[in-house]
């Protein structure tokens, strides 16, 4: 008889706690890469230890991507075995999580750097030893977004690369960035100076001036007198700098980044007509650049020249349709110029890269 009175107190006690439970009003939420419970708190404006609570958590759960949690109304504090009671606002005790949350400007370093993670920043520039997960965690996203809005493959970094750190940062990382290359490798406009033009006088036949005046015919002279001397066009063919580059371009800077743009695509091929356009880059760190339509900007390109040699480039931007670039398909930095052996004015090449 005892036995079956515990029972019927069990079951009681577990209806009344069920009953309690589901008068808790509640939003689910699903939760996405990055994200804690304090996060959540502050979102949704309730309480960890009520999120915790409400969901039967204590302090060695673990959370997991997509896992569904109960998050209490604002204003609902949960007490244990699920139920819930109403608190009235009271300003004195909204304050504490204020003050918890916006530090004042006096506090330690670490608290500044924090504030500064939930700043709505649009670009970040790439500092010495910076990594992908180190600059996530400081703006407060996830690597896969970092790597999203700025269409990288991997987590490869350069030093003074500028990263978008947020969705609306998109277009104006673009625009610093080309800014930076323009810096770097300067598009040249070709020299618009007037040619030389030297006057000479027109070496007249000696065996004419040797006859005699009586065998020259009064036309023949008059003709002698009026002949004006011929202009001509002074043209200097100026030998290329060369550079100590490997013939297959294995020792180029960008050479080990062309595979990593293999995966699920294929490769194509663009022959056409080209020249250079002035820059410092390249003469001594083997970095080549190109300008073109076909490839997109940022990724590397094959270039062969007929004479066998090869380079990789990486493509700044397209090619403008200007006066002088009609009849061009490429525009190539002059120290990859070099690196391929290339000497006349326009040259033919062949372009393999990823689509």
């Amino acid at each position: 008889m005892k036995k079956i009175f515990l029972l019927l107190f069990t079951c009681a006690l577990f209806l009344n706690v069920s009953l309690f439970a589901q008068n808790v009003k509640y939003t689910l939420h699903t939760l996405a890469q990055g994200e804690t419970l304090s996060m959540l708190a502050e979102k949704y404006k309730t309480t960890v230890g009520d999120i915790m609570r409400l969901n039967g958590m204590h302090a060695d759960t673990k959370l997991a991507v997509g896992q569904k949690i109960k998050i209490p109304a604002s204003g609902q504090t949960v007490v244990r075995g699920g139920t819930t009671k109403e608190v009235p606002p009271v300003p004195t005790k909204a304050k504490p999580p204020v003050v918890k949350d916006s530090p004042p400007l006096t506090q330690t370093p670490a608290a500044t750097t924090k504030s500064k993670s939930l700043s709505k920043e649009l670009t970040h520039i790439v500092e010495p030893k910076e990594t992908m997960y180190s600059i996530s965690k400081k703006y407060g996203i996830t690597v896969e977004q970092l790597q999203k809005w700025n269409y990288k493959k991997d987590n490869n970094l350069e030093t003074g690369e500028v990263l978008a750190v947020s969705v609306d940062g998109i277009p104006d990382a673009i625009a610093k960035r080309k800014t930076m290359e323009e810096s770097k490798a300067i598009a040249a406009v070709p020299d618009q100076t007037p040619p030389l033009i030297v006057n000479e006088p027109v070496n007249v036949d000696k065996t004419a001036t040797e006859k005699s005046a009586a065998d020259i015919s009064a036309k023949e002279n008059k003709a002698v007198e009026e002949k004006k001397p011929a202009a001509y066009i002074i043209t200097e063919q100026k030998q290329r700098p060369t550079i100590n580059a490997a013939a297959d371009g294995s020792d180029n800077f960008f050479a080990k980044n062309f595979g990593d743009q293999a995966s699920g695509r294929s490769t194509a091929n663009k022959s056409g007509t080209a020249m250079i356009f002035k820059t410092a880059s390249g003469w001594s760190d083997k970095k080549y650049y190109i300008l073109m339509n076909d490839a997109p900007s940022g990724s590397i390109v094959k270039i062969s020249a007929p004479n066998g040699n090869i380079v990789y480039a990486k493509v700044l931007w397209k090619l403008d349709d200007m006066k002088e670039n009609k009849g061009l398909q490429f525009r190539i930095s002059e120290a990859a110029a070099a690196a391929l052996n290339v000497q006349d004015d326009k040259f033919p090449l062949t372009i393999q890269y990823y689509q």
